[in-house]
């Protein structure tokens, strides 16, 4: 899982990557603390709550102090399929499978960095309709 510090304690969490607190992610998005549990509950923010019952937000989805433009639609379409926030988090920070995408070198998440928003947008849908089957 996560450590109190945000730092991977398990194969699970080093697959996700490294975490903000409530208090570190609120100052990188310059928002309150009680703003981010509103951005969670809007689906616009990804929070994952530990082992330990530590709630931490990963790294990956906010670039340049923002949360990565496009995550938000991404995340609800994945709700359709489970209501698992670390499934999600995986879903995100793992490179698609060639056959899924051809061209695919980036994980779920760079994608989004980088434009691809109708491309993660059908993947997600796609696997949330997998998921529910």
């Amino acid at each position: 899982m996560i450590s109190a510090k945000g730092q991977p304690t398990s194969r699970l969490g080093a697959a996700v990557g490294s975490c903000y607190t409530a208090d570190s992610v609120s100052r990188v998005l310059g928002n309150a603390v009680d703003e981010v549990g509103i951005l969670v509950e809007a689906g616009q923010l990804l929070a994952l709550t530990t082992a330990d019952g530590y709630v931490v937000f990963p790294v990956f989805q906010l670039h340049n102090g923002r949360v990565v433009e496009g995550l938000p639609p991404v995340l609800s379409a994945l709700r359709e399929g489970v209501d698992d926030p670390w499934t999600w988090a995986l879903w995100l920070n793992s490179t698609p499978p060639r056959a899924e995408e051809v061209e695919a070198q980036a994980s779920r998440i760079q994608q989004l960095i980088y434009g691809e928003f109708d491309r993660v947008l059908r993947a997600a849908e796609r696997t949330a309709a997998s998921w529910r089957s």
